[in-house]
């Protein structure tokens, strides 16, 4: 399991920057067709120093076409 934490409470959702980590995006995108549960969860900071729990978030594969990253259940996926 991969689990992201959000620390501003205006999140909807998460996902891989494919321009800072290119390697961290294209291993998200085969994580989940491999069986690798994604989640995320959000958090919001409050005066004095108390922390909310806000909810979970949906994990988005990430949006550019990176080299190396197959589409989930393609053929070259299989073999792979």
């Amino acid at each position: 399991m991969v689990l992201f934490v959000a620390q501003r409470e205006d999140v909807r959702s998460v996902t891989a920057h494919c321009e800072i980590d290119p390697e961290f995006a294209r291993l998200l995108a085969r994580a989940r067709p491999s069986g690798v549960l994604l989640r995320a969860v959000r958090f919001g900071f409050a005066g004095g120093g108390s922390v909310r729990y806000l909810g979970s978030v949906p994990v988005r594969p990430p949006r550019l076409r990176i080299p190396g990253a197959l589409p989930p259940g393609s053929a070259a996926e299989e073999q792979a």
